[in-house]
């Protein structure tokens, strides 16, 4: 068994002295082999054998009978004539029926104590347990061939770390356990995989059995028992599960080394059931009575009583059920998604195994409870806040918000349908829901009621553990309220509403204006009532007052109309506030109990230093020479606690409180000599004292080492300490003192409250202690002398000291001189300076670790000026750096603009010589093809012209000859045709022609030429200035080439008169339209004419244009050309 006595490791000598003797003791106490150990036969010797111990290792034989069963969590409850006990194992795929008697047999198990059951499990094959450095164990166990269950536990609190297993057996020799040979336990494919299952744990419990208990931090998996995988590094717990694959049977020896402790086991304990009879389920004794007490031992047993409190566990719920005069401790299992919140202040009954507990008085009984199944408990009654905290909801949105942890809701709606043996339906105008009832009682069919239970929604949405009433119990006239606690939960809207009220409880006061305060079991409540009344009242008489509610001016009241006193009865138990209790007013008319010390007395009003703060009470019913008694004395005030408020704002005055009908105990008096205390070093005020309290005096004697507005600072030796200046205190550093106060050490360094001291002498200051060689040691620095060298970074003048900022490496801290010299220009920026002073740590919220650290300089003699700051100092540095970074980025600006300005002016300077080349050899063609058409045209055609005269005039000389003049006529004719085609060509080629007006004018003058000759009409519509774009030769030819052909079918096909040439022009376009007035034809009809006009659109698509021909029979002919024009050339454009 592994369990933690302490944290530290034992040296190596201790751990080997440690073996020695316990091997002696061995040799000692063993004279020969141990003998079996009996096994256990009943419950309460299974309870008995691990009663002082937490873990035993015996058989076990019992025959009991099962009193209730919760197989998938692994619990039994079971009965024999000896007594119950819940017992904790593996269960899985078992049935077990109450009333069913067994024979639980086990060979020999491990029985562990747990704290709220009996757990069986395997014992451990090596047990190497306990905090040690590197330890090995060995361990024999019997192992058939196949896979056996396998677990490891293993704990380190702190490095280094180490784990090792290793095995030997039938044909395996000693050696590490391989991982061929480990395998998980779940399956995939009918084969498990190998490695193992791992999980850690960021803690390491008092023994390793208990990590069922936590929830691990970090899972996964590994080959081996890899301890690299802890998360954390230290303190923590690790868990290996998997298989152990075994080859031969036989006797295998298992060696564990670790640091530290570890436990290592295999198989699975061999649970064995033997049903032996059935008989009816048990009855549970019912809650105990001074004619039957408890037994030590387990009884399945039936308890009713109030919840006082209700926690969540890992495992379920954890209850305290108070039954008076005894309280049980109840867990609840597998209820970890129950609200807890249903549960408190709530009337439940409660079925399961309870057993005897010990309590701390003598006058009261403790019992711990075990229920296993949800319907073994059930509510009674829930605390009736429940239903006002919680507004009723629809069904649709319990539905909607249902989960897998449960969240408590209020339903009001139609019972649908009631099951005998299961839930009843809930229905309204949202839905309807199922509602599983607390208890027995079932509601009728069709009635309205009111349920508040607990919504889950893992499976069907539903209502658990629910609580039903008639809606008339919650009807919108006002509630008969029957405890003080109901009328005080009501707000002030509610209150004023006068819900009748019959509380009875007893008198705690009475306020002189015609009150006073009652008291029941929930706690007290103020009531008033006719001053007429002269039945009279004391504090102590049980009453009953009857009454309606009132808001009051504070908190809720009752006003009574019939007092009836029942007798006398004592005061109750009185609560003792918490500090924020104290100052919220929140525990108003309780009877309650402070305790501190009287520091002043004013009138009817002390000033009372508690353990958290100073507050000032007002002591009604008490005379004043009592009062003044309580000066500096220890005391205990008790009685009826009352808030003090503004009746206006019904506001609480925070730090002021009242008590009526007190009863004050002096606890300690003042002491005559207030210096004859026991004297302690301020190191003891952080030491364990037994005698120690929050209102002890201590005396420390030291040297006050500071002295500031209210406060003095003490030195003794490397301890601090801090306490309040008394009025008019002429100490001043350097004085040896003795002070008397109440120490507190909350905060960074032990204070003295209430603080009396006296001088006894004078001594040199300390010497500073180095700062830098204090934080190395560890060493807790508020309230020493200190000093260190740092850097000026800042000053400035509050009016009373100068406030520097220092700077020391990385750390910032303020220092304080209280100086009339003007510093600012004695230290300029920037300067060492050596500071020695107080050490002075500001206190953080809550207590929490500083929020700075002051230097608390005396005099200008702690301030030294150790170096002026030389002319580098980090803000010029600062500024040239920045000056030499604007003028490096203003001048890779300018670079870069340059650059982009070059590469621009390249670019365009590359284009432009592009251009000019382009237009050198554009130049130069123009050239070669004017040259080309001035031979042609001067060479060829005057050839051409000189054959044509010829033949003119041999036609002229030979009229006579009748088949000459035909032949001449022709060679005539071919002459001109060949002339006209030379004119077209050199037209073409002639780069002076390259003009869009120059293709335009001549276009018309062929199309009147050519037409003129036919002796047809023709009129043109041509722009007079047409756009200057350049037209090159064979755009220009292949254009003419379309418009002869559209003029030759006119004349040869259309028989026209008359024909209109149009030609206009935009930048991107030239169109040409040529309409006759011929007789037409039918674009659609036989080619039988060839007309050449079908071929003209596929001339115009080449050259990326188009031609539209329309005609009809006796209505002339359309012929529309469009040609894309070239963009506009650079020489066009200009430079």
């Amino acid at each position: 068994m592994i369990v933690y006595r302490h944290r530290a490791r034992p040296s190596g000598n201790h751990r080997r002295c440690a073996r020695l003797l316990v091997a002696l003791a061995a040799l000692v106490a063993s004279p020969g082999p141990a003998a079996a150990p009996e096994p256990v036969t009943s419950l309460r010797a299974l309870r008995q054998a691990v009663q002082s111990q937490q873990r035993a290792v015996r058989p076990v034989r019992i025959e009991a009978v099962v009193c209730a069963a919760d197989p998938e969590r692994g619990l039994l409850a079971l009965r024999d004539e000896t007594g119950a006990e819940v017992l904790a194992g593996d269960l899985a795929g078992r049935v077990f029926t109450p009333g069913e008697r067994l024979r639980l047999t086990i060979t020999n198990g491990a029985i562990l104590r747990r704290q709220w059951t009996l757990a069986l499990d395997t014992p451990p094959v090596v047990d190497n347990g306990g905090v040690h450095a590197t330890a090995t164990a060995t361990g024999r166990v019997q192992l058939a061939a196949g896979l056996h269950p396998l677990r490891l536990h293993y704990f380190n609190v702190e490095n280094p770390a180490a784990l090792e297993v290793r095995y030997a057996g039938p044909g395996v020799p000693p050696q590490l356990i391989p991982d061929a040979v480990l395998f998980r336990e779940w399956q995939t494919n009918g084969a498990h995989p190998g490695g193992l299952d791992f999980a850690c744990y960021g803690d390491t419990p008092a023994t390793l059995d208990r990590l069922h208990n936590l929830v691990p931090v970090f899972r996964g998996v590994v080959a081996n028992f890899d301890i690299s995988q802890r998360r954390p590094e230290t303190d923590v717990a690790m868990l290996f599960r998997g298989l152990l694959r075994i080859e031969q049977p036989g006797e295998y020896e298992f060696i564990v080394s670790s640091d530290d402790g570890s436990e290592l086991y295999l198989g699975r304990l061999p649970l064995e059931f033997t049903p032996v009879g059935q008989g009816p389920p048990p009855t549970p004794v019912r809650a105990w009575s001074p004619a039957r007490p408890p037994a030590e031992h387990g009884e399945w047993r039936t308890l009713e009583g109030m919840v006082s409190f209700a926690g969540q566990s890992r495992n379920g719920l954890e209850l305290v059920l108070q039954h008076p005069p005894q309280s049980t401790r109840l867990w609840l299992a597998g209820h970890e998604n129950f609200p807890p919140g249903l549960l408190l202040n709530a009337r439940l009954q409660a079925t399961g195994v309870h057993r005897r507990a010990h309590a701390l008085s003598a006058d009261h009984e403790a019992g711990l409870m075990v229920v296993l199944r949800p319907g073994d408990f059930h509510l009674q009654a829930v605390a009736p806040e429940l239903w006002r905290r919680n507004p009723p909801v629809t069904v649709a949105r319990a539905r909607a918000g249902a989960g897998a942890t449960g969240v408590i809701v209020h339903l009001r709606g139609e019972v649908a349908g009631v099951n005998p043996d299961g839930p009843f339906h809930l229905r309204d105008d949202t839905g309807t829901i199922p509602v599983h009832p607390s208890g027995a009682s079932l509601p009728a069919p069709g009635a309205t009621i009111a349920v508040l239970g607990v919504a889950l929604g893992d499976g069907e949405p539903r209502v658990t553990t629910a609580i039903w009433r008639p809606a008339q119990s919650e009807p919108d006239a006002p509630q008969i309220l029957t405890t003080a606690a109901q009328v005080q939960q009501l707000s002030t809207r509610e209150a004023a509403r006068q819900h009748p009220v019959t509380v009875r409880g007893v008198i705690t006061c009475l306020v002189e204006w015609g009150g006073a305060v009652v008291q029941d079991a929930t706690r007290g409540v103020f009531f008033s009532f006719d001053p007429a009344y002269r039945d009279g009242l004391e504090p102590g008489d049980f009453a009953e007052i009857q009454g309606e509610t009132a808001a009051g001016d504070f908190a809720p009241i009752i006003a009574a109309r019939t007092i009836r006193v029942l007798g006398s009865g004592p005061m109750p138990e009185p609560v003792r506030p918490t500090w924020n209790q104290l100052l919220s007013g929140s525990l108003d008319a309780q009877y309650a109990e402070v305790r501190g010390l009287v520091t002043e007395v004013v009138g009817n009003r002390v000033t009372l230093m508690t353990e958290n703060g100073k507050i000032r009470v007002v002591l009604h019913d008490l005379g004043e020479s009592a009062r003044r008694r309580l000066l500096n004395t220890l005391v205990r005030i008790r009685g009826c606690l009352l808030a003090v408020w503004d009746s206006e704002t019904r506001q609480v005055r925070v730090g002021e409180i009242r008590f009526r009908n007190p009863a004050v105990e002096i606890e300690q008096l003042p002491l005559a000599d207030p210096f004859a205390v026991p004297e302690k070093t301020i190191a003891d005020l952080l030491r364990f004292d037994f005698n120690a309290s929050g209102f002890e005096r201590v005396k420390v004697v030291g040297q006050i080492i500071h002295a500031r507005a209210g406060e003095l600072f003490l030195q003794q030796g490397e301890h601090g300490l801090r306490f309040r200046r008394p009025p008019e205190a002429p100490w001043e550093p350097g004085d040896i003192v003795e002070v008397v106060g109440i120490p507190d050490v909350s905060g960074p360094s032990p204070r003295l409250h209430e603080a009396v001291a006296r001088k006894t002498g004078v001594a040199p200051l300390p010497p500073a202690l180095p700062w830098a060689t204090a934080e190395q040691t560890g060493q807790n620095l508020d309230g020493l002398r200190v000093s260190t060298s740092a850097r000026l970074i800042g000053i400035h003048f509050t009016g009373l000291e100068w406030v520097l900022q220092l700077q020391a490496g990385l750390r910032e801290f303020q220092a304080r001189l209280p100086s009339p010299e003007d510093w600012a220009t004695r230290l300029p920026l920037g300067s060492r300076v050596e500071v020695a002073g107080v050490c002075a740590a500001i206190e953080g919220d809550h207590g929490g670790e500083p929020a700075g650290i002051e230097l608390l300089l005396s005099s200008g003699a702690d301030l030294t000026l150790v170096q002026r700051p030389p002319w580098w100092t980090l803000r010029r540095l600062l500024i040239i750096v920045a000056s030499l970074a604007a003028g490096l980025g203003i001048a890779a600006i300018w670079i870069t603009q340059l650059r982009r300005q070059v590469a621009l002016r390249t670019a365009q300077l590359e284009r432009e010589h592009a251009r000019r080349e382009r237009a050198e050899r554009e130049r130069a063609l123009e050239i070669e093809r004017s040259r080309i058409a001035r031979d042609l045209h001067d060479d060829l055609g005057s050839s051409l012209t000189e054959i044509r005269v010829l033949a003119s005039r041999g036609l002229r000389q030979r009229a006579d000859d009748a088949g000459t003049p035909t032949l001449f006529q022709a060679i005539t004719e071919k002459a001109r045709a060949l002339i006209g085609a030379l004119d077209v060509i050199v037209w073409a080629v002639n780069p002076e022609a390259n003009t869009l007006q120059s293709l335009a004018d001549y276009l018309s003058s062929y199309a009147e030429e050519y037409l003129d000759t036919a002796g047809i009409a023709c009129r043109f519509r041509i722009p007079v200035a047409l756009p200057a774009r350049q037209v090159d030769g064979q755009l220009r030819h292949d254009l003419f080439l379309a418009v002869k052909e559209a003029l030759h079918n006119i004349v040869r096909h259309s028989h026209a008169t008359e024909v209109e040439f149009h030609l206009e022009a935009d930048p991107t376009r030239l169109r040409i339209l040529i309409l006759d007035n011929g007789r037409g034809f039918n674009p659609d009809g036989p080619s039988g004419e060839g007309h050449g006009l079908r071929n003209l659109p596929e001339r115009l698509a080449r050259m990326g244009g188009s031609c539209e021909v329309r005609s009809r029979p006796g209505a002339g002919t359309r012929v529309s050309i469009s040609v894309p024009l070239p963009a506009e050339s650079a020489t066009e454009a200009g430079p």
